[in-house]
C-alpha cells in the first residue's frame, strides 16, 4: 500500500530524514516511535503530501506521488489519505456532523449523501447522540472521535495519525486504540501512527523506531 525509497529531507543544514526505505502492507497498522526531533513527524508529513522530500520517492496504492501536481495532488490527498492530529483541528463553528462530512463536500458529494455517510460514521464511533453538538460542547475524546470519523469519510487508502492520543486521558486513549484496531479489522484500513504512547504502539502489526532520521525495526 505504501512504498518509500531512499527518502531524504533537509531543513537548511539540518538533515532530518536520512535515506528512509519503508514498505507498508494494506490493512497493516504501523507505529513509529522515537524521541522528539528524530524525524517522525517530518516523515509522516512527507507520506501525507504535506511536505516534499528532497530526494527519493513515495508511492501509495501504486501511485507515485511525485507525478501529482496542484489540483491532482490536492484531490489525491482528500480522497486517498486521512489525517488525525494530536489536536483535533475541528472547526469550532460547525457541528460534529458538519465537521465529519467536510472531506465529502470537498470531493463534490451531495449534501444528502454526505450527511447519510456522516451519520453512519458518527454512529460507528459511538457519537450518534452528539451529531448536532459543536466541538466546544464535546469532551476531548469525543472531539478526537469526530476527527477520526472525518479522516475515514472518503474511505482513504491510508490514515496518518500524529500523536492521536497525546492530548487524551488514559481511558479515552484506550478507546481510540480500540477503534483503530476495529477500523483495521472492519475496513482493512492501513494506518501509520507516530506516537510516544507505548500502549498505542503495541496495538500495531509492526513498531519501528526512528532515530537520527533513520528507521530501525524493533518489533514484528
Amino acid at each position: 500500500m505504501v512504498f518509500c525509497n531512499n527518502l531524504h529531507k533537509h531543513y537548511g543544514p539540518l538533515h532530518v530524514v536520512k535515506g528512509v526505505n519503508l514498505s507498508i502492507e494494506a490493512g497493516e497498522i504501523l507505529s513509529i516511535i522515537g524521541e522528539s526531533g528524530a524525524g517522525k513527524s517530518t516523515l509522516l508529513q512527507i507520506l501525507g503530501t504535506l511536505d516534499k522530500a528532497d530526494e527519493g520517492d513515495v508511492s501509495i496504492d501504486g501511485v507515485n506521488l511525485s507525478s501529482l501536481k496542484g489540483k491532482q495532488l490536492a484531490q489525491f490527498r482528500n480522497t486517498s489519505l486521512g489525517f488525525v492530529f494530536q489536536f483535533h483541528q475541528l472547526l469550532p463553528e460547525f457541528t460534529a456532523l458538519e465537521n465529519a462530512i467536510m472531506p465529502g463536500l470537498i470531493a463534490g458529494i451531495s449534501m444528502g449523501a454526505a450527511e447519510k455517510r456522516g451519520k453512519e460514521l458518527l454512529d460507528y464511533f459511538g457519537l450518534s447522540h452528539r451529531i448536532h453538538h459543536k466541538p466546544g460542547q464535546l469532551s476531548g475524546g469525543e472531539q478526537q472521535r469526530v476527527a477520526i470519523a472525518r479522516a475515514q469519510f472518503n474511505q482513504p487508502k491510508v490514515i496518518l495519525a500524529d500523536e492521536p492520543t497525546g492530548n487524551l486521558d488514559t481511558q479515552n486513549a484506550a478507546l481510540i486504540h480500540d477503534y483503530f484496531q476495529k477500523m483495521r479489522d472492519d475496513f482493512n484500513q492501513t494506518l501509520v501512527i507516530v506516537t510516544h504512547n507505548m500502549a498505542l504502539a503495541n496495538i500495531a502489526n509492526r513498531t519501528l523506531q526512528m532515530k537520527d532520521g533513520q528507521l530501525d525495526i524493533i518489533h514484528i
